[in-house]
């Protein structure tokens, strides 16, 4: 059951991070946490659908036709496994879908750690005392942080880049703690943590010297192997997601953050942000934004236009425009791939790889072509 305090407590932290109003339900529908506080106590329709349903999610384009309901997303809340409440973002559904995600996830993990605090108080641990306080929103107490570091050995001068282990059920949680620390490069300095019961997070330590930077995927590559090979033995599901660096304590929940960022956007068992930093300055900016500055190219362009672009831009993006590798990704001869990309420079008056600025602009009308698509 939710707790009235705990969801207060995350919309007031929230709140502060995004525009938009978030509602929390209880699990009869009723709202007991809104930034609008004259919502609350009130009765709402599409929350008790998903809580006692099997919806995922659940677009609101016109809440006038629910009790209690304004455009939005909603997303049922989850712990262990049953369905405890609902969290809703209101605005335009594409606009609000990504923020309603991370925020699902955000208090689902708030709710996590409150669970776990409270079941095992007693004997909860001063590091779990710390992941929790550097994932959560909580820190505020950022000295109590360090000190609790200071006594488990952990030098916060160290330069600590987040890997986030999402595992299914094949994996034996101790085997995967074990060989994370059996590899050669394992280091005391390096925090490893279970978080959701089912998932690992690993802030690997590296020295504050540029040589980090040149060789950081090669260093996690081969920390994590050993525990990789298990998991193809066990024929187990996996994805390592290794985020940004951080140099202090209360900024490991922005690339812990980043992690989570990548989860529903890459494919790959091994995935670095750093990889994809375009992609996520691309999501930064609000939909809206994309419609004011693209939106004719959409009404005039018809959708063949649209496909060919989609496709061959998207191809292109994924190889580096390298023609070869893009034209076998498409199972289509090369001549054929240079003939349809010339015909979108026709199209669009420009010359992506000439020119730097006419490459973005393809860039961002291709992802404004994929994210606005009805």
């Amino acid at each position: 059951m939710l707790d009235n305090f705990l969801a207060e407590k995350f919309i007031k932290k929230a709140g502060e991070s995004t525009e938009y109003n978030i509602n929390i339900m209880d699990e009869k529908g009723v709202i007991i946490a809104s930034k609008d506080a004259e919502r609350i106590g009130n009765f709402h329709e599409v929350a008790y659908w998903i809580i006692h349903g099997d919806e995922e999610i659940i677009d609101v384009p016109d809440g006038g036709k629910y009790l209690g309901v304004k455009p939005g997303v909603m997303l049922p809340i989850e712990h262990k496994g049953k369905r405890t409440g609902a969290i809703g973002v209101t605005g335009e559904p594409d606009e609000v879908r990504d923020i309603a995600k991370v925020m699902k996830f955000a208090i689902e993990t708030m709710y996590e750690f409150e669970s776990q605090h409270e079941l095992s108080a007693r004997r909860k641990s001063m590091k779990d005392r710390f992941i929790y306080g550097i994932l959560s929103n909580e820190v505020a107490d950022i000295e109590k942080l360090k000190e609790d570091a200071e006594t488990l050995g952990w030098d916060e001068s160290c330069v600590r880049l987040p890997v986030l282990l999402f595992l299914d059920e094949m994996a034996d949680m101790p085997t995967v703690l074990r060989k994370l620390k059996e590899s050669a490069l394992y280091s005391r300095q390096d925090i490893i943590s279970v978080v959701q019961d089912k998932n690992v997070i690993i802030f690997k330590s590296f020295k504050p010297d540029p040589s980090s930077l040149s060789r950081y995927k090669e260093i996690i590559t081969e920390s994590i192997a050993s525990c990789k090979n298990y998991l193809d033995m066990a024929g187990a599901k996996y994805q390592f997601l290794a985020g940004t660096f951080q140099d202090r304590f209360e900024k490991y929940r922005i690339g812990y953050q980043h992690c989570i960022w990548m989860r529903d956007r890459v494919k790959e068992q091994i995935c670095f942000f750093y990889e994809h930093v375009n992609e996520y300055m691309k999501a930064l900016i609000a939909m809206v934004e994309y419609r004011d500055i693209y939106g004719v190219y959409g009404q005039l362009l018809d959708e063949k236009g649209k496909e060919n672009i989609l496709e061959v831009v998207d191809s292109l993006q994924k190889n580096n425009y390298n023609f070869n590798a893009s034209s076998k990704e498409l199972y289509i001869h090369k001549n054929t791939l240079v003939f349809r990309f010339n015909k979108i420079r026709e199209l669009l008056g420009v010359n992506p790889m000439q020119q730097v600025a006419d490459r973005d602009f393809l860039e961002y009308l291709h992802y404004f072509i994929k994210n606005n698509r009805t």
